[in-house]
């Protein structure tokens, strides 16, 4: 799960054009088959988004981010 987690990540990240906000509502859209709420985008682009931290930094928060959505009772039982 840790590895499709990553790979998710990566994939999200690499999107042409795109802010965090933009990028969270787009991996919540793809996992969880909805928009994030007003408080979940909030909470979410302020986890990823601190300045200062470097490509590796990015990079785990975004994999611990989509972790969190895998391992969400929303994506389980998304039908």
């Amino acid at each position: 799960v840790l590895k499709q987690a990553e790979q998710a990540a990566i994939k999200i990240q690499e999107y042409p054009g795109l802010d965090d906000s933009q990028r969270v509502n787009r991996l919540v859209r793809l996992a969880l088959g909805r928009h994030a709420t007003v408080k979940e985008l909030e909470v979410m682009t302020a986890f990823v988004y601190v300045p200062g931290d470097d490509d590796a930094s990015r990079k785990l928060k975004w994999t611990q981010l989509t972790q969190a959505l895998f391992s969400s009772l929303d994506f389980r039982y998304n039908y």
